[in-house]
C-alpha cells in the first residue's frame, strides 16, 4: 500500500459568522427537531 503525504488543513474565510450562520437573529421558527415553521409560542417549556 502507499503512502499518500500529509495535507495541512487550510482555513478560508467565507464572510461573516453571522452571514453564514445567520446567526446573527433569533427567528421566528424553531429548528429541525421540530415540525417546519413550528412557532416559539406553540412551544411550552418546563
Amino acid at each position: 500500500m502507499t503512502k499518500v503525504a500529509y495535507e495541512a488543513p487550510v482555513l478560508r474565510a467565507h464572510g461573516k459568522v453571522e452571514a453564514v450562520t445567520k446567526g446573527g437573529t433569533t427567528g421566528t421558527s424553531l429548528d429541525a427537531a421540530f415540525p417546519v415553521g413550528t412557532p416559539f409560542s406553540d412551544v411550552t417549556l418546563s
